[in-house]
């Protein structure tokens, strides 16, 4: 205890000593919380990042069985369109024990086989070959060759008119050669050996113009069979393709294919790829059953999807873009959670840009794609953070400023207090009891926090809720304590203001009935449909309501049942608020508005309480022109009715 006369000073420097420790305390626990808010972010972005991975490989999942149902629509020997026609470096591949069809071959620059002599009678060339071969008679070949070119069509006159070509660069007429070459080219798609015409005539042209030693000529010919080859105008083998791109390729000074990631790089896959699957074809090795799988052609990786049916199977065959785009990318869209979804491990260009970003993995077996699925956040969440961080350090600071404010004021205030007596014994007691449960709780929910002792979510959930609710309750005695000191000093603040008691029972009622039922308490609530409008305190009509509410509460241990009525007349309004507890002492009534008094009942049973709260309905009735009454008797439980003048204008 303080004694009077002491000096001032000394209680100051104390104040100042213990805020310096509140401050330093305060900073300990935001460095706490902050660390923990941290760890309770990186989790959840974990939980977020691997439920977005769970669902992104399910999607792909239904992805790939819609598209093996889309393949399965086709036939193996039908020509009918399939939804994944369209789609750029693929093909569609039908395969049966007797037959192996594609469908995109335009796409390939080389295929399975090229075309056949279709069985060319060699016989036809018998006089011509042996003029030019055993008699060495280049002339006389020519000739001969010109006769079966004019008397026959397709392969046998292309064959006829290649021997033209040949045999006129050998008796050099170049003219007549080139004319016959430019015959050749005119046939297009007609082969011999199984090359096309056109590329064989083009090939003679650019030989002849090497001849002659026109550069310029001859590189523009290089280029034009450069452009058909790369943009897959005929139908090669292999071989043919890859013979004559280099023969121009070396002429023209392009690097040999493939080149490196271009489209046609990848047309070259895709070529090596379905020629690789026409041998497992001829070899009985091509797969009988619906699967996804993996297909290597050089350096690259394609992806191949195969739908069996009654007569064999359908495959798609396409660069590894196709699962990025036609697969990843729509999944990616349709997913809640915002993320990048990757095949494969990450480059490492790309892993040095994102070396912050949490990411997820899922294998093939779980994906169904050949390749692993890597799901990786696009925002590290550090903004978030940041942004919380700040905020929470701003509280920290103001926290602080009112800490060193409130200390300064506070010792003033207690410097002056110095010379004022002690309060009553019988208030100070009630008030320390009334302050020592909730912030006994509110220290033990603290310390457990604040320790890391509490590691589920929800737990600490439930803590802040028992702190908010501690917290509310130690406002509202506050606030009560305000109240009746204003009361008791005559401050009475002018009643100009209109409000509808209705609505203000009705909220009051709605917020403690929150806590009440904590409590295992039924609040009821009757209330008239017209408005009933007073002029009065909103604040401290809601204190005296939720005083009585809460002696309603505190003094009914048995029946927890209370019930809320209000009665309108014509010149006045009240709010009547019954319960079957324990009801008061005859004795007890006359004084139980006094300061500071309290019932029989309340002292023997050890109910806590200051008893100034009546005392404070009773200012807020008589500062609004009211009144409050009590009707109760022991075991009878207690009606309290607090009456307000209705407001002239609006009653």
């Amino acid at each position: 205890m303080i004694r009077r006369g002491s000096p001032a000073r000394p209680l100051l420097g104390a104040f100042l000593a213990i805020t310096i420790l509140l401050v330093a305390a305060l900073g300990w626990l935001g460095w706490r919380l902050l660390e923990q808010d941290r760890e309770l972010e990186r989790q959840r972005a974990r939980e977020r990042l691997e439920s977005a991975a769970d669902a992104a490989a399910a999607a792909i999942q239904r992805r790939l069985r819609d598209l093996q149902d889309s393949l399965g629509q086709t036939t193996a020997a039908g020509d009918g369109a399939s939804p994944l026609d369209p789609a750029p470096l693929s093909v569609l591949v039908r395969a049966t024990d007797d037959s192996f069809a594609i469908t995109g071959r335009e796409r390939l620059l080389f295929g399975p086989s090229g075309p056949s002599a279709m069985g060319l009678p060699l016989s036809v060339f018998a006089t011509a070959d042996s003029l030019e071969f055993r008699a060495g008679n280049a002339a006389a070949a020519m000739r001969a060759s010109l006769a079966l070119a004019s008397a026959h069509e397709g392969p046998v006159r292309a064959a006829a008119l290649l021997r033209v070509a040949r045999t006129s660069r050998k008796a050099e007429r170049s003219a007549l050669a080139d004319s016959a070459y430019q015959d050749l080219i005119a046939l297009a798609t007609t082969a011999v050996n199984g090359v096309p015409a056109e590329l064989l005539g083009r090939a003679g042209r650019l030989a002849v113009r090497r001849e002659r030693e026109d550069e310029a000529g001859a590189r523009r010919e290089a280029a034009a069979i450069h452009a058909a080859l790369h943009a897959g105008r005929w139908n090669l083998s292999r071989a043919s393709f890859e013979f004559y791109d280099a023969e121009v390729s070396t002429l023209l000074g392009e690097p040999p294919l493939p080149h490196g990631d271009s489209v046609t790089a990848a047309r070259v896959a895709l070529s090596s790829a379905v020629d690789s699957l026409w041998h497992a074809w001829q070899e009985g090795r091509l797969p009988r059953a619906s699967t996804v799988r993996s297909l290597s052609a050089g350096d690259r990786e394609l992806l191949s999807i195969w739908a069996a049916h009654a007569e064999g199977v359908v495959g798609l065959v396409a660069d590894a873009t196709f699962a990025v785009h036609h697969i990843v990318e729509p999944v990616a869209r349709s997913l809640p959670t915002p993320v990048a979804l990757s095949l494969g491990p990450p480059s490492p260009a790309v892993a040095a840009r994102t070396p912050a970003r949490p990411s997820a993995v899922r294998g093939a077996d779980e994906t169904g794609l050949p390749w692993p699925l890597r799901v990786q956040a696009l925002d590290s969440g550090a903004g978030e953070l940041a942004e919380r961080r700040r905020l929470l350090l701003a509280g920290l600071a103001v926290a602080s400023l009112l800490a060193l404010f409130g200390t300064y004021a506070v010792a003033r205030a207690a410097s002056r207090e110095l010379r004022v007596a002690q309060l009553r014994a019988d208030f100070v007691a009630a008030v320390s009891h009334e302050l020592r449960t909730p912030l006994t709780s509110l220290r033990q929910l603290t310390e457990l926090l604040t320790s890391g002792r509490v590691a589920s979510a929800e737990r600490r959930v439930e803590y802040y809720e028992a702190m908010r609710r501690e917290t509310a309750r130690l406002s509202r005695f506050v606030e009560s304590l305000l109240e009746f000191r204003r009361a008791e000093a005559g401050f009475v603040e002018p009643l100009s203001t209109t409000l509808d008691l209705t609505r203000l029972v009705r909220d009051t009622v709605d917020e403690f009935a929150r806590d009440a039922r904590r409590g295992g308490f039924s609040v009821t609530v009757d209330l008239p449909d017209e408005p009933a409008i007073i002029r009065g305190d909103t604040e401290a009509i809601q204190r005296a309501l939720w005083n009585i509410l809460d002696n309603a509460v505190k003094y009914s241990p048995d029946d927890r049942t209370v019930e809320v009525t209000v009665l309108r007349g014509t010149k006045e309004v009240m709010a009547v608020i019954r319960d079957r507890g324990l009801g008061i002492d005859a004795d007890d009534l006359p004084k139980i508005f006094a300061q500071f008094e309290r019932g029989a009942a309340a002292r023997s049973r050890g109910i806590r309480g200051t008893g100034i709260g009546l005392a404070i309905v009773k200012q807020v009735a008589e500062a609004h022109g009211g009144s409050v009454t009590i009707d109760s008797a022991p075991g009878r439980g207690t009606v309290v009715s607090l009456a307000f003048p209705l407001a002239e204008d609006g009653g």
